[in-house]
């Protein structure tokens, strides 16, 4: 990405931005047009590739904006002082949910970038690696600093510990094989909200005093 894109004001910027966004997360990558972007970016076709030099300058530049965008957005929102840890589970989830709604095209285009192989395949490997140490990072303040003493007294807390995160791991990962092509188009995840929600009472039940 050309470092003139930044001497923009910021306003061409961002239509630029959600020109790209609105594109990539409609028609995937493969079927994106950089007509309709510069249409919609109301910029000439020459002006786009020389800041992304092509459409894959673009995507990538897109991901990153998009990653880093919600890293910023999701440790600002979240709450250490939570120390219940069911409490923050499900905080964060609620935190997701509203970036989602708040966020959609956003949204929708890194739904096609993690879920789809033909959206997927042209990130980068340091876009992966950023990925993978976001996801790492986001774990690791979910569990971190917890109240223990609201856990049952005849468990081993560190094991209970490990037995929640595999949980909420393992439901992730089973979401990845039961998002629908329309579930993306709609933004719509409110089926997993509620399952989620019914993880998160039933292993509060399980796991503190009564």
């Amino acid at each position: 990405m050309n470092k003139a894109f930044y001497n923009l004001d910021e306003e061409k910027r961002q239509k630029i931005i959600n020109a790209g966004l609105l594109e990539f997360s409609s028609h995937g990558f493969s079927r994106s047009s950089t007509n309709r972007i510069v249409a919609d970016a109301s910029i000439g076709k020459g002006m786009l590739f020389y800041y992304f030099d092509n459409k894959l300058g673009l995507f990538k530049f897109l991901v990153d904006y998009s990653l880093e965008f919600i890293k910023t957005y999701y440790f600002k929102q979240i709450d250490m002082e939570e120390k219940d840890v069911f409490e923050r589970l499900t905080k964060q989830t609620k935190i997701k949910a509203e970036m989602f709604k708040k966020h959609p095209e956003m949204s929708k285009f890194l739904s096609k970038v993690l879920l789809e192989a033909s959206d997927h395949k042209h990130i980068s490997k340091a876009q992966q690696d950023f990925i993978i140490q976001l996801q790492k990072k986001v774990e690791i303040n979910l569990y971190k600093d917890i109240d223990t003493s609201l856990f049952r007294e005849d468990l081993d807390i560190e094991q209970a510990i490990n037995i929640i995160r595999y949980s909420i791991i393992g439901f992730g990962e089973s979401l990845k094989g039961r998002v629908t092509q329309d579930m993306i188009e709609d933004n719509n995840y409110d089926a997993f909200y509620e399952e989620y929600d019914l993880l998160i009472k039933e292993m509060r039940k399980i796991f503190y005093k009564g």
